[in-house]
């Protein structure tokens, strides 16, 4: 679970008692030669790093250490270890839980791939684009900007770039491609080498064309 603030936001003064697993909050900068505030990374509650040091965290393992402390679900425990009563109701509450977690399982990924994504987040860059609405037979049925960050996947993408020009269909009924390459459909953008800012991507009718599985 990742939570961001606004930059408006305030710090509660009794952090650890504010259980948020993964978050990103305002910090306001109290040095004499810098003003404003500065986005921080906070897990169980307790700053740890700047957005601009996250990688480094990640690359030390400080960011896996931080995020083991506690689990990410269930009660939060206490900077001595203990953990808060249950309210009233709770025990029944609990009883409902189990039983419908017998029925609704859900996988949830590691603490290796917790900190991974949260890494590939801090490190995408966003990219102005031109994009060209093709008909099946070539001709240019519209070309507008559209600024989307490198790390979205193939999908995402023709996802925004559909729903931006309010195309009728689904994915299955278009084509999307760069330098006559399609994308592929589950790997971030920036995998596709002629992807950068200011390139020129292609979404075309697709006819009676077939398309490709696992690319756009």
């Amino acid at each position: 679970m990742l939570v961001q603030r606004s930059s408006g936001a305030t710090i509660p003064g009794g952090a650890e008692d504010d259980h948020m697993p993964i978050g990103i909050l305002p910090v306001s900068l109290t040095s004499a030669d810098a003003e404003g505030s500065v986005n921080c990374l906070a897990v169980h509650g307790r700053m740890r790093c700047s957005l601009s040091e996250l990688a480094a965290a990640h690359e030390s393992h400080d960011l896996i250490n931080w995020i083991q402390e506690q689990p990410l679900y269930g009660p939060t425990v206490g900077t001595h270890g203990e953990v808060p009563a249950a309210p009233p109701g709770a025990a029944s509450e609990a009883s409902n839980y189990m039983a419908a977690a017998d029925l609704h399982v859900v996988a949830q990924p590691d603490m290796q791939a917790i900190g991974d994504a949260a890494a590939f987040r801090a490190s995408a860059s966003l990219c102005r684009v031109t994009v060209n609405h093709r008909s099946a037979d070539g001709l240019l049925l519209r070309s507008a900007p559209l600024e989307v960050l490198n790390n979205l996947t193939g999908l995402q993408f023709k996802s925004k770039v559909i729903s931006a020009f309010e195309l009728g269909g689904g994915f299955q009924h278009y084509l999307m491609s760069l330098d006559g390459q399609s994308f592929g459909s589950r790997v971030p953008l920036f995998t596709h080498t002629s992807f950068r800012d200011g390139c020129v991507v292609e979404i075309e009718d697709i006819g009676d064309r077939p398309k490709a599985s696992g690319h756009t």
